[in-house]
């Protein structure tokens, strides 16, 4: 029945297993509703016709002195299943980039695995080699030319999303000197990214406190500028300066026939006088 064979199948339970009376009801029915699900796939796959989706596989890699290791899994995220059946694939080793690609149909999706990007430094293809690995996954070992760290695999980073690839810690069972080398650039490459952006911020409160000194000061507060809405209202004109000179005195104006009073300093000494005079006693004949 697996094989399309259903008349030799219809002889076969009639002639035999009916004859013989060999029950074969459960092996029939699991291989029918096996065969079922089949067809309606492929109904399913020919009656909705969609379009091929390009996809981005999910990339690990580690690294030892003398080798780069990825390992690529055929899937648009870490936590997704890799697409099993995969083919068409064309994959290129060149000395400075990785050149990939492969199709697949999953839960009747086509898609379009490619991936393609610039290596850090420059590789040896020939010593190089990739293979396909169980659930949906491909190998890579790529030799590199001279033995060193790579802080990165990518030249250009923002050729595979961060999203796309991680570091296969996993690995530093097999690399574990050369991987702690690679966690320790790793580190010093966050410090000296955090150093730069704190001096950036540095940079920035300066500019700021000196753009504020600039704004001119008035009776110990900032000046604003006028809101571009407010209306203007005219300014009065300033108050003249109060004068130094001392107030004219008043004259006092007399009219005819009328006696003029003298000062009161003169009517005070002439009382006095007359009060003198009064007192002297009478000298007698």
């Amino acid at each position: 029945m697996r094989k399309g064979f259903l008349g030799a199948s219809y002889i076969l339970v009639e002639d035999y297993f009916l004859e013989k009376g060999i029950d074969v009801v459960d092996t029939v029915r699991f291989v029918s509703t096996q065969m079922k699900k089949e067809l309606d796939g492929l109904l399913s796959l020919v009656t909705h016709k969609r379009e091929i989706k390009i996809v981005q596989p999910v990339l690990h890699w580690a690294q030892s002195e003398a080798f780069i290791v990825l390992q690529v899994k055929f899937a648009h995220r870490f936590d997704s299943p890799g697409c099993l059946d995969v083919k068409h694939e064309n994959i290129k080793i060149k000395p400075w980039s990785i050149f990939l690609s492969a199709y697949c149909v999953q839960a009747h999706q086509p898609m379009l695995f490619k991936l393609n990007f610039t290596l850090y430094r420059e590789i040896l293809p020939e010593v190089s080699y990739w293979k396909f690995e169980s659930v949906g996954r491909l190998f890579m070992n790529l030799t590199k030319i001279l033995p060193d760290i790579w802080p990165n695999i990518l030249q250009n980073p923002e050729e595979v999303p961060k999203s796309q690839i991680q570091v296969w810690w996993d690995m530093k069972k097999y690399y574990p000197n050369d991987m702690d080398k690679f966690s320790q650039l790793l580190e010093e490459e966050e410090e000296k990214r955090a150093e730069e952006k704190r001096s950036k911020r540095r940079e920035r409160k300066k500019r700021r406190q000196e753009r504020d000194q600039d704004i001119p000061v008035e009776n110990g507060k900032i000046e604003e500028p006028p809101s571009p809405t407010s209306e203007s209202t005219p300014s009065e004109p300033p108050s003249p300066p109060p004068s130094e000179t001392q107030p004219t005195p008043i004259e006092t104006q007399t009219h005819p026939g009328e006696a003029q009073s003298p000062p009161a300093d003169e009517e005070s000494s002439s009382v006095e006088a007359q009060q003198t005079t009064q007192e002297e006693p009478r000298t007698e004949l």
